[in-house]
């Protein structure tokens, strides 16, 4: 088969990569929990989007040093790539929309590079993995490539209206609702689960 993968928040967990961000780049009160919606609440609250506009970038940035696979992530994707050709196909901007100018796409790369090591994603990028700045970008790239399966953690990707209809879509979250899993998609929580539907085991 062919399977392709979102990649950020999907392979890549941020959680504490953004607990460091905040701590280093943002005076952040003690009482605002240490988390992407509680981070992001309390800035656009207080008038403070610019500042929540660079902590994206530094996120997506240099930021990567700290972000994490998500648990049984890599073993997934190494024991797919076995029986199947995978593909990464992403949804990225190539520059920050402001403070440093900071190349996102190869922070992505060096990442998988460094944690997908052995890999054909790391050692065949260029026929492998895919970024895309616009949404329908990436939507058409799933199409042309003819994915049979395709994972991502959002579901306005899965459900777009120009995404193949013959391309099964899992969605991977850990709050997902029950709608929009009888919108047709599979959910899963964790790497596991998506091992167990591809591979069996």
């Amino acid at each position: 088969m062919n399977i392709g993968l979102d990649f950020d928040n999907t392979i890549v967990s941020y959680a504490d990569a953004f607990r460091r961000i905040c701590e280093d780049k943002a005076s952040i009160p003690k009482e605002v929990k240490r988390s992407r919606s509680g981070v992001k609440d309390y800035l656009l609250s207080s008038n403070q989007e610019d500042k929540w506009t660079l902590l994206q970038g530094e996120l997506y940035g240099p930021g990567m040093r700290y972000a994490t696979p998500f648990d049984g992530c890599i073993e997934a994707i190494k024991a797919l790539e076995e029986r199947n050709k995978v593909y990464i196909v992403s949804h990225r901007s190539k520059k920050p929309y402001g403070g440093q100018d900071y190349e996102l796409h190869n922070y992505a790369r060096e990442w998988i590079k460094n944690h997908l090591s052995g890999s054909r994603l790391a050692n065949e990028m260029k026929e492998y993995v895919s970024f895309h700045e616009a949404l329908e970008q990436k939507v058409e790239a799933i199409r042309m490539l003819k994915l049979d399966i395709f994972v991502d953690d959002l579901e306005k990707v899965l459900l777009h209206p120009s995404f193949p209809e013959n391309t099964e879509r899992i969605l991977f979250s850990q709050q997902t609702s029950v709608s929009l899993c009888n919108a047709g998609l599979r959910c899963v929580s964790q790497w596991s689960d998506i091992k167990c539907l591809l591979i069996g085991s």
